[in-house]
């Protein structure tokens, strides 16, 4: 549905179709997969080719894609139910501009115009005006309206975003498992500017270098040379993003390498279409009406774009395979060039609602996902229900119009076709500055008071002050040492202390990995020899196991992985998490069956797990039995296994309301809930059944549920400490809190506890 670009690799530029542009617009994307995944991209006014410098073609029917494009991202976000895989989106913006880009740079460089340092401004200063005055505007909203728990990630994501590695930020967090589930920043859409911002910084060069390499060979070898090289990029990156994808999904989603092969496709595309002039006219509508031909294959590409927008989802791996539909349709409608007749979409593309989406998708993609992430905490509402989605919706219109007329427009037109840029630039300072102001403020502010919390917490720990922490929850009339307003560790950090102090590159197995991770803590000749085996739901008694083993002069060893139940059971996992797990926990308990020198087996497991059935049990029994059938292994050899009892589980965002009052008041979730399992809300915990079922003399239930709750409530904050590091993990401050109630519950059946 586009015009073929005016270029020619011989030096002969042409200028395709009656409207033309200078096109080197991006999209944006944002992912709500691991956390988030689509875009927007942007549309430019149509000024006059002048004759010495032709433009790329730009027709209404890109628009019109665009308009697509964008529609599928907005209705993604707000109603991902109807459409499930508008992340889409982000594959149509990204050929559309790897196809009007590369035409730009072919025909620079074919009229021997090009300069990679007017390239970089042009593109700096058409783009970054309006994304910097809305990275602005959004971090203001941030300070104003959300909880000083988010801050450091925004503050994070505005700075990776004003700097363009926002994709690599997120690929990193979502890669993390111990990563809490945090809610999106109103920043993370940048992440597919960032990818399409390394495109336009890397592609330049590529093509450049190329095109001097070549420069003495004849126009048909200058053809296949940069033909050869445009494949091999597409090529490499399609291989490495299928093999990404299989391993990591998650993190593969954010990668700039594996997408670098959707832009290619789109430049592929426009150096076949301009390899000469008769080739161009071919491609060019000859007649009123559009050949079938070319109307079947534009027709087939939409179908294409809206078949994988309507039945891909969140658990499609993308962007391996999956991505060719999206892209080949993509390329499939822009390959097809203008529409005419009575049975193209000449009508729909025309029409002028159409034409504005299209002309205002850069913007509207910038303003609409912060308006999303911050009208239901302005509203004070739990999410956005119809009006509220429909008021985003038109608000962000509303300010997409208003920025392409007031900001991008009009910094184009007192620019002079951006030779001397000096207004947009200097837009460009203000804003860019103001936003990373305001994101550096955030950081400090919050960071201080991170600081001063680690320090109430390391003196209290050292000097064994009274009451705090669990001990005002365990001690009679015992009162919070400090005043109301002091919690540590402080809410925002809270997730951060659990993993920073976990150390779980030595002592946690990670996702994707069956490797049994030992670590030992304590003398190695030991009388006395304990082990703590399980998930990370064991992993969090780590620092008060250690600061028992410490007073009892223990060894400890550890064997943990993430999202494994430590028994023989097969659990029923995604992928191939299932195999990896049983590997492990079947690994992990040989070699504590093994080993005649323990004397204790201290296990825990999240509530959450189910299993394979077994011999015509149901999931529940085949749990329950398993662990039986563990422990049964784990003492034949004279060992005592210690199952503590799983803890109880806060309120949602405990963070954001610890953060609003610090002492924990209105924070409580009550008992009866919070001790309910994931798996089975409405059966007694597995592992518990099991401990109450086996032989009394070997397996010891330790219950502290008493230490987290009153017989009504459990309360966020207990001794001016933060008890919940995330949704369900407890923060190794309260953990070493609870060391001394631990070891008296230990006591009647560890050996030389006293």
């Amino acid at each position: 549905m586009t015009e073929t670009p005016g270029v020619s690799i011989d030096g002969v530029s042409t200028a395709a179709g009656s409207g033309t542009v200078v096109a080197d617009r991006p999209a944006g994307a944002v992912a709500t997969r691991p956390g988030p995944g689509a875009t927007a991209g942007g549309g430019l006014p149509r000024p006059r080719a002048s004759a010495h410098r032709p433009a790329v073609a730009w027709s209404a029917e890109v628009q019109a894609l665009r308009a697509l494009a964008v529609s599928l991202v907005l209705v993604y976000h707000l109603w991902p139910g109807r459409v499930s895989g508008g992340y889409v989106g982000v594959d149509v913006f990204f050929v559309i501009s790897g196809y009007l880009i590369t035409g730009n740079i072919l025909r620079d460089l074919s009229a021997h115009q090009f300069s990679l340092t007017g390239f970089y401004v042009r593109r700096a200063a058409r783009l970054l005006p309006a994304a910097m005055l809305v990275l602005l505007v959004t971090g203001v909203g941030v300070v104003l309206l959300l909880p000083r728990t988010q801050w450091i990630a925004t503050a994070q994501q505005l700075l990776a975003s004003a700097t363009y590695v926002q994709n690599w930020v997120l690929a990193g967090q979502a890669v993390d498992y111990l990563s809490p589930n945090a809610v999106p920043t109103p920043a993370q859409h940048f992440w597919s500017l960032s990818v399409e911002e390394q495109f336009y910084f890397v592609w330049p060069l590529a093509l450049l270098l190329t095109a001097r390499a070549a420069r003495r060979a004849r126009r048909q070898t200058r053809v296949r040379v940069l033909f050869g090289v445009m494949v091999t990029v597409a090529l490499a990156s399609f291989v490495y993003g299928v093999v990404a994808t299989a391993a990591d999904p998650t993190g593969a989603y954010f990668f700039s390498t594996t997408r670098v092969w959707e832009f290619a496709a789109g430049g592929l595309l426009a150096l076949v279409l301009t390899r000469g002039r008769r080739r161009v006219r071919r491609m060019l509508p000859a007649r009123a009406v559009t050949p079938p031909a070319r109307l079947a294959l534009c027709w087939a590409g939409l179908v294409a774009i809206v078949t994988a927008a309507l039945f891909y989802t969140e658990r499609t791996p993308f962007p391996g395979w999956a991505a060719l539909l999206p892209v080949a349709g993509t390329v499939a409608v822009l390959g097809a060039g203008r529409m005419t007749g009575p049975f193209s979409p000449a009508r729909l593309v025309q029409a002028r609602p159409t034409q504005l989406l299209g002309d205002v998708s850069y913007s509207l993609y910038l303003w609409h996902w912060p308006l999303i992430v911050l009208a239901p905490v302005a509203l004070g509402t739990a999410g956005l229900g119809l009006a509220g989605k429909l008021g985003v919706l038109v608000l962000s219109v509303a300010l997409a119009w208003l920025t392409l007329t007031l900001v991008e427009n009009r910094l184009r037109a007192t620019t002079r076709g951006l030779r001397r840029p000096r207004r947009a630039f200097a837009v460009i300072a203000l804003t860019g500055v103001g936003a990373s102001a305001v994101a550096a403020g955030a950081w400090y502010d919050v960071s201080t008071e991170i600081r001063d919390a680690k320090l109430v917490a390391a003196r209290a720990l050292a000097d064994g002050t009274p009451c705090f922490g669990a001990a005002a929850m365990t001690t009679p009339s015992c009162e919070p040492p400090f005043d109301d307003d002091v919690v540590t560790p402080y809410p925002a950090a809270a997730a951060e202390s659990f993993r920073e102090a976990s150390n779980r590159q030595d002592c946690f197995t990670e996702p994707g990995d069956a490797t049994v991770r030992r670590c030992s803590f304590g003398p190695a000749d030991a009388d006395v020899h304990v082990v703590l085996f399980g998930d990370s739901h064991a992993l969090q008694w780590l620092w008060a196991m250690k600061d028992v083993s410490e007073r009892e002069g223990w060894r400890l060893t550890t064997l943990l992985r993430a999202n494994c139940t430590p028994n023989d059971a097969v659990m029923v996992r995604a992928g191939g998490e299932t195999k990896l797990c049983h590997r492990w926990v079947t690994d992990a308990i040989d070699a504590i069956a093994a080993d005649p020198d323990v004397d204790l087996v201290v296990t825990s497991a999240y509530n959450n797990k189910t299993w394979k059935r077994e011999g015509g049990k149901s999931t529940y029994d085949t749990g329950v039995e398993a662990y039986r059938r563990t422990w049964q292994r784990l003492t034949a050899r004279g060992a005592q296994v210690a199952v503590l009892r799983d803890t109880p589980r806060p309120r949602a965002h405990v963070d954001d309301c610890v953060a609003k009052s610090p002492d924990g008041s209105g924070c409580d979730h009550g008992r009866q809930k919070a001790t309910k399992g994931r798996a089975f809300p409405k059966r007694l915990d597995p592992m518990v059944a099991a401990a109450q079922g086996s032989d009394p003399r070997a397996v010891h239930l330790v219950d502290l549920t008493d230490v987290f709750c009153t017989p009504k409530r459990c309360p966020a904050v207990i001794g001016n400490v933060m008890v919940y590091a995330d949704g369900h993990h407890i923060t190794p401050t309260f953990s070493r809190t609870v060391a001394p109630v631990l070891r008296s519950r230990l006591a009647p059946f560890a050996p030389s506890a006293t």
